[in-house]
């Protein structure tokens, strides 16, 4: 039951985020970070992130919606959720959902990661 209310978290979620530009790479990929998903537990945090891109997917894709789970101390994250959104800012379509937890990746210097890390672990 937990699970199919944060998956309907993550899909419905673009209707209620306050989205804060974290972001903009060299390709224009916008990334976004919304501090008030911040769910603080011992060592570490989960948030909700989102990336709009300059192209669309080969899924159809423009944007996607992830949840991410960062380890304060070990300085690493993983993606434990995503959807992908056929708008920009999750709007439009599903195009494409995946639950699988990715493994972890160490958060390198001048990063998105690094930046949301240092926002959501303070």
């Amino acid at each position: 039951m937990r699970f199919a209310v944060f998956l309907l978290m993550l899909i419905a979620g673009p209707a209620w985020a306050e989205w804060e530009r974290v972001a903009v790479n060299a390709e224009g990929t916008t990334a976004y970070f919304d501090p008030t998903t911040v769910l603080k537990g011992v060592g570490g945090v989960k948030v909700s992130e989102l990336q709009d891109w300059k192209e669309r997917s080969p899924d159809g894709g423009m944007s996607v919606q992830l949840r991410n789970e960062y380890d304060c101390s070990g300085r690493r994250y993983r993606n434990i959720a995503l959807a992908e959104y056929s708008e920009p800012m999750g709007k439009g379509n599903t195009v494409a959902i995946d639950n699988s937890p990715d493994d972890w990746h160490e958060v390198l210097p001048r990063t998105v990661a690094q930046l949301v890390l240092d926002m959501a672990c303070r």
